[in-house]
């Protein structure tokens, strides 16, 4: 996939690009590292998600159906923050998996099945290792990282959904992006007034956060949270790279089952 039209993708981003086995680590300067946008796992709602993705673009549509499930564990030594995403296609199904911790909400491991693709992936604190297979073919990545990084993808839905959001609210974040192109990504934060937004499901009070892209390589999103704790993501728009064509992603929500304790 196009690599700016996978920088615009959140949720529904494994199952809209193939683990084609021809890549690099990319050597960025993300800059130094943000001042604490204090993430805090008290304000996330746990429990299971279903979105729905439409890729817009000309005269083309396609539809994305995730399931979203997330988890506390905390009896482990090290509490972790479980994300599991059920991604179903015309191409087929994927599992990702993505495990935080708790505290930090930084990125540790994570997997990804895809068809007859699987990538895993262990985040250190100094170095991220990755291995990406496909058929017979195999990658390995070792990416030096030499700031504190979030988690891109799913990963990073999450970590604005448990920031502080209020009216003027900003941030920068220092985004990991893995596949046979890693690297390290700079983006800005920021949060508008209170709006009213309306999806198929119903209408929802939401924090407008505007995610843009500190480098030339796309990706900026609009994102509307839910308005009070524990909370969720209700819809996200990015624009398609022009030189794709002319279109949208669109992602909103479906259904939700938030755990009792969260409620």
């Amino acid at each position: 996939m196009h690599r700016k039209l996978r920088n615009c993708l959140t949720i529904a981003l494994p199952a809209l690009f193939s683990l084609g086995l021809t890549g690099q680590v990319v050597a960025t300067d993300a800059g130094h590292d943000a001042v604490d946008p204090e993430p805090d796992i008290k304000r996330l709602a746990l429990g299971q998600f279903d979105y729905r993705t439409w890729l817009l673009l000309d005269d083309r549509r396609m539809e994305v159906d995730t399931r979203l499930l997330l988890s506390h564990d905390s009896d482990q030594p090290e509490p972790e923050l479980s994300i599991e995403a059920l991604i179903e296609t015309g191409m087929g199904r994927t599992r990702d998996r993505l495990f935080l911790d708790a505290e930090t909400l930084r990125p540790k491991r994570r997997a990804v099945e895809q068809n007859d693709g699987e990538m895993s992936v262990e985040y250190g604190e100094s170095q991220l290792l990755a291995t990406l297979r496909t058929g017979q073919e195999t990658v390995q990545v070792d990416l030096p990282l030499d700031v504190a990084v979030y988690a891109g993808e799913t990963g990073l839905d999450i970590t604005l959904a448990s920031l502080p959001l209020a009216s003027g609210y900003q941030t920068q974040l220092n985004v990991v992006e893995v596949d046979v192109n890693s690297q390290v990504r700079r983006f800005a934060v920021e949060v508008e007034p209170l709006e009213t937004v309306q999806i198929e499901i119903g209408e929802f009070q939401a924090w407008p956060v505007r995610l843009e892209a500190l480098d030339d390589q796309g990706g900026d999103q609009w994102l509307w949270f839910s308005d009070t704790e524990p909370r969720y993501l209700i819809r996200a728009e990015a624009n398609v790279p022009g030189e794709l064509g002319d279109g949208m992603l669109v992602t909103e929500l479906r259904a939700k089952s938030i755990n009792a304790a969260d409620d």
